[in-house]
């Protein structure tokens, strides 16, 4: 039996309706077709876009960003297309710039980021997508 991958599917209670299956299980996370979220907003996080398929789009927690990537095995960015992102490390977030994405086989998302937490040092690792957000204008 293959994994379910973490992602929104048909609710079977609520006609038209969707519903969140995190990986392991359902979540009381719920939403039309359309992604409006009925009884309040999700958190900021990477969700199916609701507009194009096979596409996970970033939501600040109040509306769509122009932040996308494709679901596939991998997406690469070049040199002068790597969007700047902000890394969640320890409970803090850190400026980095996104080199990568890629598809786990249970369908979880993971980014490979070059990043510092002082000037003048790089690091590249490899996160959570939950741990990876557009960097957010100042």
């Amino acid at each position: 039996m293959t994994a379910r991958a973490a992602d929104w599917y048909p609710d079977t209670k609520v006609p038209g309706g969707e519903r969140y299956w995190d990986g392991d299980g359902w979540t009381e996370q719920r939403r039309n077709r359309r992604g409006v979220v009925p009884g309040g907003t999700p958190a900021a996080g990477w969700y199916p876009d609701p507009t194009m398929t096979n596409t996970r789009r970033y939501w600040d927690g109040e509306r769509w960003t122009r932040w996308e990537h494709q679901r596939l095995s991998s997406q690469v960015y070049r040199l002068a297309d790597r969007p700047q992102i902000e890394l969640l490390v320890d409970g803090t977030w850190y400026p980095g710039e996104l080199r990568m994405w890629t598809q786990a086989r249970d369908g979880s998302w993971s980014a490979n980021v070059m990043w510092s937490r002082v000037s003048g040092e790089n690091r590249i690792d490899t996160f959570p997508a939950d741990h990876v957000r557009p960097l957010t204008d100042a």
